[in-house]
């Protein structure tokens, strides 16, 4: 009980902590930065909340800051742009409608920016801009239609000539307009092919902003909670007991790494943890009782993949699954007959398989999992020792 409010405790406090992101600002539509705390919590996108630095809580819309950016989302502007919202395979004329909106940032570089706008309501959209010029919408209509006796979507990929006219002073970046599609990546990888084209068709020296380039992202963390083991013993004769449970505290570090920056929804994660077990157990035999025992404390080495539900919220469901890799760093076996003890070899090395999932609140996971391992093996390779482990805990990441 005491362990079990030790850890709530602890979680609280780490919750509090981390509701600081000193990194996140908003720019005023007169230019001023003010620093503070954003958050962004519906899916319709058409507003902000922002806490200052006096702790006063403010509700921007696009219309009212000119600029922003969020740890997790990264920076957008405000923009009045035409948004095309026709429908696919409608039959009527195209409709496009004026609005105010925040367009992230997805490459910018040699005078020329890509930029993204998405929502519940108006789905997504892709803008060019150059110049002080306001942006400019990418369109893509698809429409299904019979074609030779089967269902075909043609597209007219209107965005191809207007990716055409913006980048028509670069010589050769036709074929490369003609291979691209409307994704973050694929209009990075124009953009920059576009600063490295000349007139001429020359290479030059353009700089190129990197960090809007989607190579995936890396975090760093520490963790912190209560594993319980219960473990069970057999033997080619046929004799299995159950062990005693051992409750303990994990430690350690953790790395994650976003498969894409911008999406987040997929990552790979490696956790380096200390942990300590013990487990015993009494059996009778026709020649009277015999005692087992074992300890262990131990580096484990976690690699997992895991799945975010919702990849850009405050609050993110996620799944984990893996495999565990276990290194003694102290080990005993012992048994104990008829007032003899006897020491017990035991192998060092345990492997595991992990399930679980949690939640990821800003910067803190909640996580509870549970693994299958094939426990403490004697060394004379007869007798094994499976073990079954709970765990629940936090991650907090100092990097996100």
């Amino acid at each position: 009980m005491k362990l079990f409010l030790s850890f709530t405790f602890s979680a609280i406090a780490f919750l509090s902590f981390c509701q600081t992101k000193p990194n996140e600002f908003v720019v005023t539509t007169k230019g001023d930065t003010i620093r503070g705390s954003i958050t962004i919590e519906s899916k319709r996108f058409k507003s902000i909340k922002f806490k200052d630095a006096a702790g006063q809580d403010h509700l921007y819309s696009s219309s009212d800051i000119s600029s922003f950016y969020d740890n997790e989302w990264g920076h957008y502007s405000s923009f009045k742009v035409i948004l095309d919202i026709s429908k696919s395979n409608q039959t009527q004329n195209l409709y496009s409608e004026p609005i105010v909106a925040f367009l992230e940032t997805v490459i910018e570089a040699k005078g020329i920016a890509i930029y993204y706008f998405r929502n519940s309501e108006y789905g997504s959209h892709y803008f060019i801009r150059k110049g002080n010029n306001q942006p400019e919408e990418l369109v893509l209509h698809e429409k299904t239609m019979p074609v030779n006796g089967q269902l075909a979507i043609l597209k007219d990929e209107i965005y191809k000539r207007t990716l055409a006219n913006y980048m028509i002073d670069c010589s050769g970046i036709q074929q490369k307009i003609d291979h691209c599609i409307l994704s973050h990546k694929s209009l990075q990888d124009l953009v920059i092919n576009y600063t490295s084209c000349s007139p001429s068709g020359l290479l030059n020296n353009s700089v190129i902003d990197k960090s809007t380039i989607d190579n995936g992202a890396w975090s760093w963390g520490i963790l912190f909670g209560v594993n319980s083991s219960s473990f069970k013993y057999s033997n080619v004769n046929g004799v299995s007991e159950t062990y005693s449970s051992s409750t303990g505290v994990i430690l350690g570090a953790a790395a994650n790494y976003a498969i894409s920056k911008k999406d987040k929804s997929s990552a790979l994660v490696n956790e380096l943890l200390f942990k300590s077990i013990s487990t015993s157990a009494s059996n009778s035999y026709y020649y009277g009782n015999q005692d087992f025992s074992y300890s262990i404390s131990y580096l484990r080495l976690n690699t997992l993949f895991r799945y975010n539900f919702v990849s850009k919220s405050t609050t993110v469901p996620f799944l984990l699954a893996g495999i565990s890799n276990s290194f003694a760093l102290s080990s005993s076996g012992q048994t104990t007959s008829s007032g003899t003890t006897t020491a017990l070899d035991v192998k060092t090395y345990e492997q595991g398989l992990i399930f679980g999932g949690g939640v990821k609140i800003d910067k803190v996971d909640l996580f509870a999992r549970i693994e299958f391992s094939n426990g403490l093996i004697p060394s004379n390779n007869t007798d094994k020792l499976s073990s079954q482990s709970f765990a629940f805990g936090l991650t907090y990441w100092i990097t996100k």
